[in-house]
């Protein structure tokens, strides 16, 4: 088979440690589907729900071998034949197909999303998943321009999605992160206060100093463990703790930051 006949993937035939299991095999191209579009991929974020389904989280519906990566951008260079040509050589988010950790994937044109040339690439491959979860949990709450809420892990993608939601909804915004690297960051996102490097024990009094004694209203907690247990002692009595996500419990599942991309 020629070289140009195949592409790189990155795949997992068992479950297990992603360092142990992901392997990046060669691939032959397929016949597209008459409703489908093949895609370049120029971009996939490392999120840490990619790696629940190759350690196994979701095997009742995941088949193996799979290729990994929820989200990304490419450039479509293939159409099906049920498919408008217009669609050769734009910037798509393919939504619902496979993994996009490789060179090509295939997805529905029905789902695919153009991307207008003023986004750059980075933003476009992070575009999906976490604002869109920020959005969701942020209506659903719903969080309000009375609200006071403390969020963990606020150096990720997804904490920065709060953060720039914050000016929109008007809610107020204690940011929770390791490391003082992020603040100024933060800060011009729309964070009303940022808490970095402090133990768990002192994160309470820290909320309650900012908060003037009365404490969050909200708690957003995608960490888990000891963390998200001092997250909720920042709160008020008979508020609510949003969870999801459990990456303190693994910390080998990477980070959704933007230097964690494949290309």
């Amino acid at each position: 088979m020629r070289p140009e006949d195949t592409f790189s993937s990155l795949r997992y035939g068992e479950f297990g440690d992603p360092e142990a299991v992901l392997a990046v095999e060669s691939r032959p191209f397929e016949r597209l589907g008459p409703g489908d579009l093949r895609v370049r991929v120029g971009l996939s974020p490392i999120n840490p729900s990619d790696l629940l389904p190759v350690r196994g989280a979701y095997r009742h519906r995941t088949r193996v071998p799979a290729t990994p990566g929820y989200e990304g951008v490419g450039v479509v260079t293939e159409v099906g034949s049920d498919v408008q040509p217009s669609w050769l050589g734009r910037m798509v988010l393919p939504l619902r197909g496979e993994g996009l950790w490789q060179q090509y994937t295939v997805a529905p044109a029905a789902w695919a999303i153009g991307v207008p040339e003023s986004v750059d690439l980075e933003t476009a491959s992070q575009v999906y998943i976490n604002p869109m979860t920020a959005w969701l949990i942020a209506k659903q709450l719903p969080l309000t321009s009375d609200d006071v809420v403390v969020a963990n892990a606020a150096g990720s993608s997804l904490g920065r999605a709060f953060c720039g939601l914050s000016r929109t909804l008007g809610y107020r915004l204690i940011a929770v992160c390791r490391t003082r690297e992020h603040t100024a960051q933060l800060q011009e996102l729309g964070a009303w206060a940022v808490i970095s490097h402090l133990a768990q024990g002192a994160l309470p009094e820290a909320v309650m100093e900012i908060t003037r004694g009365a404490g969050a209203s909200v708690a957003l907690d995608s960490v888990g463990g000891m963390d998200g247990k001092a997250l909720i002692r920042c709160l008020r009595p008979v508020a609510p703790c949003c969870k999801w996500g459990c990456s303190r419990a693994s910390p080998s599942m990477g980070s959704s930051s933007p230097s964690n991309t494949l290309r």
